[in-house]
């Protein structure tokens, strides 16, 4: 099975495939390759661009693509959205079956470790997205468990919330927001994981095919990005007496 896998959520785009082999009683990772680059200029600019140039690094195209996985957010509005039109995209054109996974929850994963994780997104206006999960290390695939819902706030708000949990053992800080905003997590004692703001790939590719195996695919024109907040932009209101 080729997997593919992107991620437009964040500033530090990720965009990847997996061949997995699924005949065997435990499925393996046969081979990969992941690219992580700045949204720059944008990624509506580059997104197809990247996923073209990476399958075909493996000498795939996108007919080729049996499962599509898309971190689905919290992130950026205008970058979720391109994420998940290119990914409906894709899937209705190609038929390929499509599955979504928390961007907080895959980014959490890069602690590579057991134990409570806060993975933490630059949401701008001076507040992150933020979620606390429980990681454990399976044999090299770490998964990550939600210990709260996740969250918009500023960072202090979250330094606090964490600080109410009374966590039992040592806590990791993962993403862009924990060093946006450092001063104040440093409060909690910890530095931020260096290498952990983009999401990988590969780990994104297993624990999608993990959740299509156990829920089927999404209804591709029924998903929505996680955004936990309202947009910046708006539609102006109407004038008074106007519908």
């Amino acid at each position: 099975m080729l997997i593919l896998v992107f991620d437009t959520s964040t500033r530090n785009g990720t965009v990847g495939w997996v061949k997995m082999d699924d005949s065997a009683d435990i499925p393996e990772v046969l081979d990969f390759a992941d690219t992580y680059m700045p949204a720059i200029p944008g990624h509506a600019e580059r997104l197809l661009e990247r996923i073209d140039s990476v399958l075909g690094s493996g000498g795939y195209s996108s007919e080729d693509v049996d499962l599509i996985v898309l971190g689905k957010g919290p992130g950026t509005f205008t970058g979720l959205r391109i994420g998940f039109s290119t990914a409906k995209s894709l899937s209705l054109v190609h038929r390929v079956p499509l599955v979504t996974i928390s961007t907080l929850q895959m980014l959490a994963c890069n602690a590579r470790t057991s134990g409570p994780v806060l993975s933490l997104i630059d949401a701008r206006r001076k507040e992150v997205y933020a979620g606390l999960f429980d990681v454990i290390d399976g044999n090299g695939i770490p998964s990550a468990s939600p210990l709260d819902s996740e969250m918009v706030a500023k960072p202090e708000e979250v330094v606090r919330f964490v600080q109410s949990r009374k966590l039992n053992q040592p806590l990791q800080l993962v993403g862009d927001g924990a060093i946006a905003y450092k001063s104040v997590f440093a409060e909690l004692g910890v530095p931020a994981l260096p290498g952990s703001v983009a999401l990988d790939a590969c780990l994104m590719g297993i624990h999608g095919f993990r959740r299509f195996q156990i829920e089927g695919a999404v209804n591709t024109a029924m998903i929505e990005p996680s955004y936990l907040r309202e947009p910046d932009a708006r539609k102006p209101k109407a004038p008074f007496g106007m519908n």
